[in-house]
């Protein structure tokens, strides 16, 4: 059986892809919800690479976003390949993704980033074990969370008023629960 250890990055985005480069993970998650306000209706899974993304990069973001479209019942919005967002993931040396599971403006998704962090944990710890099954040490950071440029940003508010890197860090500790156990 394959044994995964969990390893957080925090810092501005490049420094944090740096020091996972530097501890040899096999692969690097970044966590963020997504929201948008003027259309606070709409709701999609989206995962994020960078536009130097591995195979087994893009394969992970679209079982991810498959998984969670599913288990949630919403748009699959896919892999976005490039762009926003891409750069948080472009200079790691390993498959990495940028979750974007749903939209916590809408009050579904605050709802389920609040009460379904189980859900979205194991879905992403699934979607871990099936591309990297030989184990090793798995490489999070918390999306908003500790950026030394930025601190006292915390990324989007959710519909009920809770911060996105809270909500974020709750998943990305269940996942690692799971992934550990």
């Amino acid at each position: 059986m394959a044994t995964y250890r969990v390893q957080f990055f925090d810092g501005d985005y490049y420094p944090r892809q740096e020091k996972a480069n530097q501890a040899g993970v096999i692969c690097y998650v970044e966590h963020h919800f997504n929201s948008n306000d003027t259309q606070p209706d709409t709701n999609y899974s989206m995962a994020i690479v960078g536009t130097n993304a591995s195979d087994t990069s893009k394969a992970w973001g679209e079982a991810y976003t498959q998984l969670v479209s599913e288990r949630f019942h919403i748009d699959d919005n896919g892999l976005q390949i490039g762009g926003t967002g891409s750069g948080n993931v472009e200079k790691t040396h390993m498959p990495a993704i940028l979750l974007e599971p749903f939209l916590v403006s809408m009050e579904d998704g605050a709802t389920w980033a609040e009460k379904r962090q189980d859900d979205l944990a194991a879905i992403l710890a699934q979607t871990i074990k099936t591309q990297f099954p030989a184990g090793g040490t798995v490489g999070f950071s918390i999306g908003h969370r500790g950026r030394t440029s930025h601190p006292a940003d915390h990324g989007c508010t959710s519909k009920h008023g809770k911060l996105e890197d809270d909500l974020a860090s709750a998943v990305l500790l269940k996942a690692k629960a799971l992934l550990e156990a």
